[in-house]
């Protein structure tokens, strides 16, 4: 297993069953909620839908080089990056599927066997990742069977790899500028949102005395208006009765 800091991830595992080999075949491929009905199923070096998995796991299970009960069958691989990078090599015009099929044909070059392997994109929300089935037996340029041994050496190159191919179509320094791109406006947004607090507490400051001196003045002039009417029968009846 090999995990990147930062951009990329590896994960790198074996399967000793036919069993195993296909339940994580079928996983790969027909659990993907997250895809279209339509993008469902397999890629594979020379097809980006419609692989045969069926094929593939019978040239497993036939293999003359794995038969031995202990032989491994498959190795399976996880290649996982960001979204807001996976985002951005779409963006960009880059294939993740074609990202890992030039990752095995790295790896070939690296081994000198052909491999035979079959593959499944997860656009899963936070972490888009494509599963890889590998059949464990290649063959090499004579013809002869060799068997594919990865070890922790072998999955730290693919993570290398890995990040070399992206950052082909999206750098990293890119993807830094857009995360400081919305990070920017983000403490706009709180800013502009801190001020507008502001104001509304000031704007119900300045009207709450506002509403209390106009209900003064009202008191006021209501007590003035009982007084000069007071006052006013005061004056008559004071005055004496003329009609008498």
């Amino acid at each position: 297993m090999a995990k990147s800091r930062a951009r990329t991830v590896v994960l790198v595992r074996y399967k000793k069953t036919m069993d195993r080999v296909r339940a994580n075949v079928k996983y790969i491929g027909f659990r993907a909620r997250e895809q279209e009905e339509e993008e469902r199923g397999f890629f594979n070096a020379k097809l980006d839908h419609g692989a045969d998995y069926r094929t593939f796991l019978s040239q497993i299970e036939h293999h003359p080089a794995l038969q031995h009960p202990s032989a491994v069958k498959a190795h399976t691989m996880i290649l996982s990056l960001r979204e807001t990078d996976y985002r951005a090599l779409l963006e960009a015009g880059g294939s993740f599927k074609d990202m890992a099929r030039e990752l095995i044909r790295d790896l070939e070059e690296r081994k000198g066997i052909q491999l035979t392997w079959i593959g499944a994109v997860h656009e899963k929300s936070r972490h888009p990742h494509i599963h890889l089935s590998i059949m464990s037996v290649g063959t090499d340029a004579q013809g002869h069977n060799r068997r594919l041994y990865l070890n922790k050496e072998d999955c730290e190159w693919l993570r290398q790899a890995l990040d070399k191919k992206l950052e082909r179509y999206v750098p990293e320094r890119k993807t830094e500028m857009e995360k400081s791109r919305i990070g920017s406006h983000s403490v706009r947004l709180r800013r502009a949102q801190r001020m507008a607090g502001h104001h509304i507490k000031r704007l119900a400051e300045h009207t709450q005395p506002l509403q209390h001196n106009t209900k003064f003045a009202e008191q006021t002039n209501a007590r003035r208006r009982r007084r000069r009417a007071k006052t006013r029968i005061q004056i008559q009846q004071s005055q004496p009765n003329l009609d008498r």
